[in-house]
């Protein structure tokens, strides 16, 4: 009997740490987990509890009986299942993250497999030593609806690589070649098109955005801990090419990427009660709520940035000679620049060498000859002592420094035969006169914006809804050849035929073609406009007409600004000409207050007011 005794304690001795790990986890643990905000943020449950991400693999549970709490129970079995031949297979290779934060919360939960390897998460992890993680914006770009709003990418900072060849985490639909573009527009707001999280390397967002689209970017470099760091990618590894449902307003780059950065940070844009979501409200509310946690802010200027920068920088007559040189490409050589300082010599040939850059397509080699003038531009550079240009590129259009993204206005306006009120509603985004910082300058994006009149005499009525407003203005700063590009704009909405509340609201669809210009170092631009469209409240040919459009938008500092638009309509039926005035004065970030005046010689309307207006 005693030797028996002893056989039964050694194999208890030696099969104890199995015992302990087939110990069940106490369940009101295992519910208190679930029920964690945290795992939620793993799992990426919607605000009810509600699994997202639809391919098969992420989920240990099946959909139609699916809560946390079962997901929770599940992983914990599979953690404990036997590892086989191929580690990365396994769970705790496959969900990380998950085990990672299991381990913080149940110390020796997983002590069976604690010693398993996963190789493909560590070449991951390791990949050439990621040591830092950067939110990367790109500004707003108006020939592309998928980006009116800019982007969001992580950039997974390396030791060794250097900036262009790091990888970079991308969140975008999942768009066919070529795609029409009303079908991509209704599509995105539907929810027709897969989402999902992809990696490229850095260089070529920078090249697309910066070099193809003439988008600026700004990096935002994570102060993270090495644990967050770890965390974070693990989060990332688990999420990599899982697919989601897209929506252009709120379940975006912006939406995902927020989620995203919320397991290491907090970041409320991903649960605003509002139904939109826009990427540079993720960097001002990172700036805003955790400044402790950048570590430093870096600008990548596009290739149009690089150009106007230095063109800014050059003096009168350095300017005569690249416009000289740029128009009469065949009489540049040093001796054309020997009466020239060194220093001038330099800025006459690098402003050449950021030119050529905006204006060559380097895939068509020596079929673009502005590659041939390139190459020589720079064979002509080395030849000069050595030296480099005065130009440190930076920008003072910050996207952390914008104001909020909706605007709410009350206004009063008065004529000869009465006044009233008007509320106004512009979810988004901006105008001319409000256009800041992340925005594009002259410009104007608003979708949603709803007009309300409101009088004492009269029924409260609709004044006017834009379901789409866009102006893209090309600045076209320096005026040198490839440097003017056409400016348009396009209106799609419900509008008065004249500007009476007598007057039928009627569907509107307007588009336009032109040109711009800026002046004044970019404070003044003036736009032409041929347009052609239809106005009507039935759909026959009296609502069709063509138009001419001028506008004059300036910037007479930081605080006020003013808008003249002079607009003449042809149509089959009916004439209309209407001149606009605005004037914009901002009393904080938060507040503006705008003097407006409308004459419509029609009816002979002469029509001022004032609203004051509140971002939030």
């Amino acid at each position: 009997m005693r030797y028996y005794l002893y056989a039964v304690l050694l194999l208890a001795t030696l099969l104890s740490p199995k015992i302990a790990v087939s110990q069940p986890i106490d369940s009101a643990l295992i519910r208190q987990l679930a029920n964690e905000k945290k795992w939620h943020q793993l799992l990426f449950l919607n605000e009810q509890g509600e699994p997202t991400v639809f391919n098969d693999g992420f989920y240990l549970s099946q959909y139609q009986d699916f809560s946390p709490e079962k997901e929770l129970r599940n992983t914990l079995l599979a953690f404990n299942e036997p590892v086989g031949d191929n580690p990365n297979n396994h769970a705790l290779c496959k969900y990380k993250a998950r085990k990672i934060w299991l381990d913080s919360q149940i110390p020796l939960f997983n002590k069976k497999n604690k010693n398993i390897k996963c190789p493909h998460f560590e070449e991951f992890k390791n990949y050439t030593q990621i040591d830092s993680i950067s939110l990367v914006f790109a500004t707003g770009y108006l020939g592309n609806p998928a980006s009116y709003y800019g982007h969001l990418l992580l950039k997974l900072n390396t030791s060794s690589l250097g900036r262009l060849y790091d990888p970079a985490i991308n969140f975008g639909a999942d768009v066919p070649p070529n795609e029409n573009m009303l079908i991509y527009i209704v599509k995105g707001l539907v929810g027709g098109y897969n989402s999902s999280f992809t990696t490229q390397g850095f260089f070529y967002h920078l090249q697309n955005y910066g070099e193809n689209e003439f988008r600026d970017l700004w990096e935002y470099q994570l102060d993270l801990t090495d644990e967050e760091r770890i965390f974070l990618l693990a989060h990332l590894w688990e999420l990599q090419n899982r697919k989601f449902t897209y929506y252009f307003l709120n379940k975006n780059c912006a939406f995902f990427m927020a989620n995203v950065l919320n397991l290491v940070l907090n970041i409320p844009a991903s649960q605003s009660w509002k139904p939109w979501v826009a990427p540079q409200t993720v960097v001002q509310q990172l700036v805003q709520f955790q400044p402790e946690k950048i570590k430093k802010r870096k600008y990548h200027p596009s290739r149009q940035s690089r150009l106007y920068q230095r063109y800014a920088k050059l003096s009168e007559s350095e300017i005569a000679l690249v416009t000289y040189f740029a128009e009469n490409p065949d009489q540049l050589s040093i001796q054309a620049l020997e009466n020239e300082s060194i220093t001038s010599q330099h800025n006459v040939l690098d402003t050449l060498i950021d030119y050529y850059q905006f204006l060559r397509q380097p895939e068509l080699k020596e079929q673009d000859p502005n590659n041939l003038q390139y190459s020589k531009v720079l064979s002509l550079r080395y030849q000069l002592p050595s030296g480099s240009g005065h130009v440190l590129f930076n920008s003072s259009n910050v996207p952390d420094l914008g104001r909020p993204l909706s605007r709410t206005s009350i206004g009063l306006f008065h004529t000869e035969s009465g006044s009233w009120g008007i509320l106004s509603l512009r979810p988004a985004y901006y105008d001319p006169l409000d256009s800041s910082y992340g925005h594009v300058r002259h410009s104007g994006l608003s979708m949603g914006d709803i007009k309300i009149r409101i009088s004492q005499n009269e029924a409260t009525t609709i004044e006017s809804l834009n379901l789409v407003n866009i102006l893209n203005v090309r600045q076209n700063y320096t005026m040198l050849p490839g440097d003017q590009s056409h400016s348009w704009f396009l209106q799609v909405g419900l509008q008065r035929k004249l500007h009476s509340n007598n007057s039928p609201l009627a569907g509107l669809a307007h588009a336009g073609y032109g040109y711009a210009g800026s002046f004044i170092k970019d404070s003044v631009s003036l736009a032409g406009f041929f347009g052609a469209g239809f106005h009507d409240t039935k759909l026959d040919s009296s609502g069709l007409f063509l138009s001419t459009n001028l506008m004059l938008n300036g910037y007479l500092n930081d605080l006020q600004a003013w808008n003249i638009q002079l607009e003449r309509k042809f149509g089959f039926v009916q004439q209309a000409t209407t001149l606009k005035a605005t004037f914009r004065h901002k009393i904080n970030d938060a507040t503006d207050l705008r003097f407006n005046y409308r004459y419509q010689k029609e009816i002979n309307e002469n029509v001022a007011g004032v609203e004051v207006g509140w971002y939030w």
